[in-house]
Parts: C-alpha cells; sequence; structure tokens
C-alpha cells in the first residue's frame, strides 16, 4: 500500500478518502468531511497525526495502525491531518543508543508513542545519543507514561545534557514529512491540552483563540527561537523569554499569559574577545577567580556512595594471626565491618583532613601466652574508631587511567568524565593522600580503642593505618572530586565560568560566640579554588602556597544547602555581563545620530558636547559605557546654539540628554523575596529654547521675548536571576515606558499655540524614542533577549566542571550578590541513583 484511507464511520465503512503522504487541512478533506473521521487504515510504518482544528493546531493524536473507532476524544473532531510515509528500518528511522557517540545497545524507532514496556531493547533510564533524520523530531520524557520533564531533540546528539543522559522512561518519535517546525503553546503541562501552532510574528490576546488567554503551561520552541510572554494584553506588563522545549512553565507565568511574540532569528553565540580584559584578582576569594564550596556533610554522603558500590571496602581482614600473631577480622562472627568514612576539615591545616575509620562489628583476634601455653584471644571492635591526619591533594587523572576500565571509579563517574575531549580539558582529582602523609602514627584524643591491652591498641592502630595507606595511587578510592578544567581560554561565550585551572583548601566551620551548635561542625567545607581565562595556577606562588584559599569567615551557613559557588566580582561584570550585555547595548546606541550634527543646517555650534567615556570629546568619537559602583552608565550631552538673522531673528538653542544606566544588586521579587537583579534604564531629555529679537528704526534686536519646552522619556527593564524547581538558573524580567515628563515656559511676548508640538515636536521625539535602535523594544528583544538565551547554557557548564565522586544531581537553588560584590550561588546535590 502506498497510501492511508480514512473513513467517517467505524469499522471501515461510511465515506472514505485515500491519502498519500502530505499535510491536508480542512479544505483538503471535502471527500470525508470536517469533523468526520472515526477509522483509519494505517499501513506498517506509515503514521498519522490527528488535529483537532484546522492548520493543523488544537490538540493531536499520533496513529500508527489500523484503527477501527478512534476514541481519546478524537472521533468526529479532526480537522486537518499530517500523512508521514514508511522509511527504510534504520535509514531513515530514530535510532537511540545506550551510550554516547551512538555507540552500545540500540534500537530503531519509527513515529509513534514509546512508553518505558517498549523501549526494550535499549533499557529503561539507558538512552546516551541519538541519530534524527531531517524533519523528525524526538521528545524524551523522564518517567513511564510520558510524564516528569521532558526534552525535545530535532537533530543527531551524541551525548544528551541537561540531566537526560540515562534518565529517558518514555519517548514521542515525529515525522512532520520535512516540514518547518514551528512553536507550540498548550494549555495544559507536559504539552497536553489544548495546542495552538505558532509562526514567527506577534500575537495579542485576541490572535491566541485557541489555546486561550491565562491559560498557556507548556511551550514546544525549535532549536534558535524565542517566545517572549507577556502577563497583559499589548505586549504589557511582566515578561518571560523561553528558548527551549518547557514542559510547565515557572517563575509565575503558569495560566499567565495575554500575549506573546514568536521570533525565529536565531541569536548569534557572543565570541570572547580575543585579548579579554584583564580581571582583577579577587581579594575577597583570595586570589582565585571562582570558589566552589562543598559541605563536610555531602563530601561524606558521597564517601557513603562510594562505600555502598563496594569501590570503598565495608569489611576488612588485617594481618594474619599465624604469621603476625594479630588479626583484625575473618569470617563469620569475626567479620571486621567497617562503617561509612567520614572526614573532618577542622585540624588547623587548610590542605589536610582527619580521616574517621569506625568499626561497627567484629573481633580482633591475637595470641595471650606463649608457646603451648598461648591462647587465642578475641575481642570485640564494634564501636573502635581511629583518627588519622591525612593531606589532601588534586593530581591530574592520566587519560588512560579513564578509559582503561580498572574498576576504582565508578562507571556513573567514568561515564561523565570520558565525555571530555582529552585534546580540550585535563581532568584532576582531589584526593586523600596517604602516600605522603603520617599513617603510623593516629590522633589518641579522637580515636576510641576500646581495650586496655597497650599491645593491641598500638599494633591495632598501626595496621589499621598500614591498610589505610596501601590504598593510594591509582588504587585510591578516596576521591572527594574532580575539577575539569580547560586547557586553554575559551573562546565561546558558554564557557566564560569554565576554570583553566584548580586548586583546594579546607575550611573548618567557625561557631560564632556563644553558638555551640557541634551540628554546624557539618558546614566546614572543601573548596575548590578555581581560575579562569588565561590564569593559570602555576604562574602564581600564592594560588599554591600553603596558605591558598585560607578564608577567615564560614562559606556556608545553612544545612539546607549542600555547598555555594562564588563568582568574583569582576568576573561576572567583565567576563559576563559586558560581552553579553554592555557591549552589544553600546552598540545599538551607538547607531543612533550624534545629536552633535542635528542643526548643521544652521551653523550650530556646541555649547556642550559631554560623552561619558570620552575625554575632550573629540570630533566623530561617540560615548562610551563606563564602570560604576554598581554597573555601568552611559551618559551623552550635547547642547547647540545658533543665531537666526531677519527682521525678527532668533536666538537658539537645542539640547538633548541621552543616559542609560546598568545596575547590579539585591532587590526583592513580586513576591517579596530577594534576587540578584539587573536594572537597565534609558533616559532621553530634549530641550528647545527660542528667543525672539526684533529690530526697530531706533534700535536693532530688541528682545521681544522667549519660549522653551524640555520633556523626558524613560524606560525601564528589570532583570532578575531565579533558582526554578528544576535546579536550572533562569531569568525572569519585565519592562515598562514611562509617560513624558514636560515642562515650559514664556517670557515677554512670546507666543505659540503649542509648545511640545509647535517647538519641541515632542510626538516626532517621542515615536523616535520609542522605535530606534536603542529603544525599549529594540533593547528588549535583542540584547535582551540575547543574555537570557545565554545565561543557562553558561551556568549548566559551569556546573559540570565539578564532577562528585558519587552518582548525583546537580541542582542550582539560589543566586544572590553578598556585602563584598561576589556572586554566591546555593546548590544542592541529588540522589541520581
Amino acid at each position: 500500500m502506498t497510501s492511508i484511507t480514512v473513513y467517517a464511520d467505524s469499522n471501515y465503512s461510511g465515506k472514505n478518502q485515500i491519502l498519500s503522504q502530505g499535510r491536508y487541512d480542512m479544505d483538503q478533506l471535502g471527500v470525508v468531511g470536517n469533523d468526520a473521521i472515526s477509522s483509519l487504515k494505517v499501513p506498517d510504518g506509515w503514521s498519522v497525526t490527528l488535529y483537532e482544528h484546522a492548520g493543523f493546531q488544537g490538540r493531536s493524536k499520533v496513529v500508527t495502525s489500523d484503527t477501527p473507532m478512534l476514541d481519546g476524544g478524537f472521533n468526529d473532531v479532526v480537522s486537518s491531518i499530517v500523512v508521514s510515509e514508511p522509511v527504510t528500518k534504520g535509514a531513515g528511522a530514530v535510532t537511540v543508543y545506550a551510550d554516547a557517540n551512538f555507540s552500545g545497545k540500540n534500537q530503531v524507532l519509527q513515529p509513534g508513542r514509546y512508553d518505558m514496556a517498549a523501549l526494550g531493547t535499549v533499557g529503561n533510564d539507558a538512552i546516551s545519543s541519538l541519530k534524527i533524520p531531517a524533519g523528525w523530531s524526538v521528545t524524551l520524557y523522564e518517567h513511564a507514561g510520558f510524564q516528569g520533564r521532558s526534552k525535545r531533540i530535532a537533530a543527531d546528539t551524541v551525548m544528551l545534557d541537561d540531566g537526560f543522559n540515562d534518565l529517558a522512561s518514555s519517548i514521542v518519535v515525529e515525522n512532520t514529512g520535512g516540514a518547518a517546525p514551528l512553536a507550540a503553546v498548550f494549555s495544559d503541562g507536559n504539552y497536553s491540552g489544548n495546542r495552538q501552532v505558532l509562526s514567527p510574528g506577534r500575537y495579542d490576546m485576541t490572535a491566541l483563540d485557541i489555546v486561550g488567554n491565562d491559560t498557556i503551561s507548556s511551550i514546544q520552541v525549535p532549536a534558535g527561537w524565542s517566545v517572549t510572554l507577556y502577563e497583559h494584553a499589548g505586549f504589557q506588563g511582566r515578561s518571560k523569554v523561553v528558548t527551549a522545549d518547557t514542559p510547565m512553565l515557572g517563575d509565575g507565568f503558569n495560566d499567565l499569559a495575554s500575549s506573546l511574540v514568536v521570533s525565529n532569528v536565531a541569536v548569534a553565540a557572543p565570541v570572547l574577545a580575543a585579548a579579554l580584559e584583564p580581571v582583577t584578582p579577587s581579594a575577597t576569594l583570595t586570589g582565585f577567580d571562582m570558589v566552589w564550596a562543598i559541605t563536610q556533610n555531602t563530601v561524606n554522603s558521597q564517601l557513603a556512595w562510594l562505600q555502598s558500590c563496594k569501590l570503598i571496602p565495608s569489611d576488612v581482614q588485617i594481618g594474619d594471626l599465624g604469621r603476625d600473631g594479630l588479626q583484625i577480622g575473618g569470617s563469620d562472627a569475626d567479620r571486621a565491618t567497617i562503617a561509612p568514612p567520614t572526614v573532618e576539615f577542622d585540624t588547623g591545616n587548610a590542605h589536610e583532613a582527619r580521616l574517621m575509620i569506625s568499626f561497627s562489628g567484629g573481633n580482633v583476634s591475637y595470641y595471650s601466652g606463649f608457646g603451648a601455653k598461648a591462647i587465642v584471644v578475641k575481642e570485640p571492635i564494634a564501636g573502635w574508631k581511629l583518627a588519622f591526619n591525612v593531606k589532601l591533594n588534586i593530581g591530574q587523572i592520566a587519560h588512560e587511567h579513564l578509559t582503561g576500565g580498572d574498576g576504582k571509579v565508578p562507571p556513573e563517574i567514568l561515564k561523565i568524565l570520558t565525555q571530555f575531549d582529552s585534546t580540550m580539558f585535563s581532568i584532576q582529582s582531589i584526593f586523600l593522600d596517604f602516600q605522603n602523609s603520617d599513617m603510623a602514627n593516629y590522633n589518641t584524643v579522637l580515636s576510641s580503642i576500646n581495650t586496655t591491652n597497650s599491645f593491641l591498641q598500638q599494633n591495632f592502630a598501626t595496621m589499621v593505618g598500614s591498610w589505610i595507606k596501601s590504598h593510594q595511587g591509582a588504587d585510591n578510592p578516596f576521591i572527594l572530586g574532580y575539577p575539569v578544567t580547560r586547557l586553554a581560554p575559551p573562546a565561546e561565550i558558554k564557557a566564560v565560568f569554565e576554570p583553566t585551572g584548580a586548586n583546594l583548601s579546607t575550611h573548618a566551620y567557625e561557631h560564632p560566640a556563644g553558638d555551640n551548635d557541634k551540628s554546624k561542625a557539618g558546614l566546614s567545607t572543601l573548596n575548590f579554588l578555581l581560575v579562569t581565562g588565561d590564569r593559570k595556577i602555576t604562574d602564581n606562588p600564592a594560588l599554591y602556597a600553603a596558605d591558598a584559599g585560607s578564608f577567615h569567615r564560614n562559606l556556608v551557613l545553612s544545612n539546607d544547602i549542600d555547598g555555594k559557588g562564588i563568582i568574583a566580582r569582576d568576573l561576572f561584570f567583565k567576563r559576563y555581563l559586558k560581552p553579553l550585555l554592555i557591549e552589544p547595548f553600546e552598540n545599538a546606541v551607538n547607531k543612533l545620530p550624534d545629536y552633535l550634527n542635528a542643526r548643521r543646517d544652521r551653523n550650530a555650534e556646541a555649547a556642550i558636547n559631554s560623552k561619558s567615556g570620552v575625554s575632550g570629546a573629540p570630533k566623530g568619537q561617540r560615548a562610551r559605557f563606563v564602570p560604576s559602583a554598581t554597573g555601568w552608565t552611559y551618559a551623552d550631552h550635547v547642547r547647540l546654539a545658533w543665531h537666526e538673522s531677519g527682521f525678527n531673528s532668533h536666538d537658539r538653542e537645542s539640547e538633548q540628554e541621552l543616559k542609560f544606566n546598568v545596575d547590579v544588586s539585591m532587590q526583592p521579587d513580586t513576591a517579596g523575596a530577594s534576587r540578584l537583579t539587573l536594572d537597565i534604564a534609558g533616559s532621553l531629555m530634549r530641550y528647545e529654547w527660542d528667543q525672539v529679537n526684533q529690530d526697530f528704526p531706533f534700535k536693532n534686536n530688541v528682545y521681544m521675548g522667549k519660549g522653551w519646552a524640555r520633556a523626558t522619556l524613560r524606560w525601564s527593564i528589570r532583570l532578575q536571576f531565579i533558582a526554578g524547581t528544576d535546579g536550572k538558573i533562569t531569568i525572569t524580567h519585565s519592562s515598562k515606558a514611562a509617560e513624558p515628563v514636560k515642562e515650559s515656559g514664556t517670557g515677554g511676548v512670546y507666543s505659540v499655540a503649542d509648545f511640545f508640538t509647535d517647538l519641541l515636536g515632542l510626538h516626532g521625539v517621542s515615536d523616535d524614542w520609542r522605535d530606534n535602535a536603542a529603544g525599549l523594544s529594540s533593547i528588549d528583544q535583542g540584547v535582551v533577549t540575547q543574555l537570557i538565551a545565554a545565561t543557562s547554557p553558561i551556568m549548566d557548564a559551569a556546573s559540570t566542571r565539578i564532577v562528585m565522586p558519587a552518582h548525583s544531581q546537580f541542582f542550582y537553588k539560589n543566586m544572590l550578590m553578598n556585602t563584598d560584590g561576589d556572586i554566591e550561588i546555593d546548590f544542592a546535590y541529588k540522589s541520581a541513583s
């Protein structure tokens, strides 16, 4: 068969229409009729997408086999159809793979819906890469039944990101017959409910008639497109830019949008300048650009996971009774079991930790007496613990160690680390350095060996210390984290917060006066000390000195988070805000004509020509954004003066002051929560002054009167950084334009019908202010959209450069500016097992 057949009645009866591959809108279904289809015959491999409304709008349903009676509310409701012909297996179908780079188990999928049971070949929670033909798309769902988070992909993907590697439990495969993708908005979450497909354009409230006003809950956005949602009709109120598929709108935008703008103009990713502006080493971060501080509690939970995976032993047998006269552990009741090991960072040395080994069961056996009278004595060791001060170290991991598969790195972590190209990245590990530590001596104060036998005490500790010391080099499972650093400064803006060098330190929680809460010792931190750009740790002795990374304040204050990332103010401003916001903003502003030339036809002279960032304002040079205490300012102030001769002569002045400000601070959101905030403001002041003079027989150029008018126009944009429920950093933003502030006055016998129309030309000024390259709409839809689109990938990339040793998923929880002006990011790790 080379076609499908649709029928007006059930069981393949009534009027019918044969359809080959293609798209059939309502007027093309004239044989079977609109809202009439009840059954279909669909050959093997073909798929039919039914739409509730004309124009491929509304709810949709994919049918891939003969269907004697449509269900799911689709009987007698179809108004448009897409028919997709079969494809050669593997050649035009989607193929999903269990491993990266199109390797491992694979499964070929034709168009349709695949729940967990249907993914038996590749497996549940196993997909890592996909091959997708042109014009096809795959929607991955976190849970079975097409539930949970989702991600839509429309191109070959060598390695899934955004937390979707080894996560998918159900899939929808679609083939649009090569039709170009469109944006779609849905009235319910997870791309369900009323569906309206949108091509690029502006959609006010009345144009959203299918999905409805204040109903949008999820959005599908093709790659490179953006959808800007507005709270109110007329593109007013708060707004939110969406640049990727979003299964559930957050930030208070669920069921809120009343108008929207769809754009298919791909925002070009900014490229970092070849000569990066130097970043001043941060005194508050002891010379480093970033610090990722992981709490002691979190580090210990990671070690517990490593033990649960059998990488750190949970039972031991140390020594040989016959050879050594002493043996820890054995079989049956003698089996020595170890609780999850822990580390403590209050040793007084920033590059050292205290390793606590606690025994939860078993016996130690030793001989008592001599010769024939010697007997074996067994003592229980449950509750015994030993404390060793161990050096911390950082070292590069050889690529062959990762690819050799020696089993010392958990498979889940190995899969993450081997994603990094060894020609671009260096992978290091922070580990307990037993080789260079004194494991022959233990801390007697913090240890507990419950025996009065001094021989047993010392030899027990010596044997355990020797056993621990044997775990060194490639055999060391006591890894606390893996910093991933770039071998060369990045060129793309996405990598701006990716480190090029790493070191480590620890910080013991310092209890404030009167605070004796011992549980807060768990807020001590292991600190990943990072530099970026062209900086290297080895270039500056202060960055690898014994006291490098010694902080005199607590970095984490609450058990509600697992750690904190701190980005130096200078790095955040110069390498993130400046290329993404300030430079494109300045380029837009400088597309405006210089007002210095506004009255050249009247031989006007410049009484004022003041331009920020320019000394002396030489001819032809434009103003620049200049740093301020809270961000940047831009000011271009020009006043022109000239004389117009005649019987009634005029002395004229025309003045313009153009100002823009970008301020970074902490401000409350609509719910009162304090947020990291960017306030962008623009203002235009325009002033006209006219003095009338008259010549008389007895005297020339006699003052008769004067008039003046001034108007100031303003707009503002507010951006706020928020950690969403999905653990990602997003930006919400609102914008507004203020009504002009107007002033005018006269003196003498000066008369004018309307100062603001006749003298100032306010209507023209207002129109230009609204529509020019630096107007609210241009900055909002251009510069701000670019910043928002780039931020999530930047923060995602930064979060993946510190890899923890246990299989866990990283979540951002908050983002703020601290009192030092540095940017702090709270985060958590959730078990990914």
